[in-house]
């Protein structure tokens, strides 16, 4: 997912075709494997769903991971 003021550009306006990218999401001490991401938008309101492992868990599933998504110069955060 990209919202950038440059076709085909990370979030620094680096073109993703010579390589660059920005990461929206990255796993931390808690959340591996994060990905399989959708987002949903309706009346002004955005969220996105994804997939994460939870590593203070013995618990071998997967957890599906929901968050308000918001855009600043049309880039998204959570």
């Amino acid at each position: 997912m990209a919202g950038t003021p440059r076709l085909m550009g990370d979030l620094s306006g680096k073109k993703i075709t010579d390589g660059y990218s920005s990461v929206l999401d990255a796993d931390n001490s808690r959340w591996v494997g994060t990905g399989g991401q959708d987002t949903y938008r309706e009346n002004g309101y955005s969220i996105i769903a994804r997939h994460a492992y939870d590593a203070t868990t013995a618990n071998d599933a997967p957890k599906l991971l929901i968050s308000d998504l918001k855009f600043s110069g049309g880039w998204p955060s959570y």
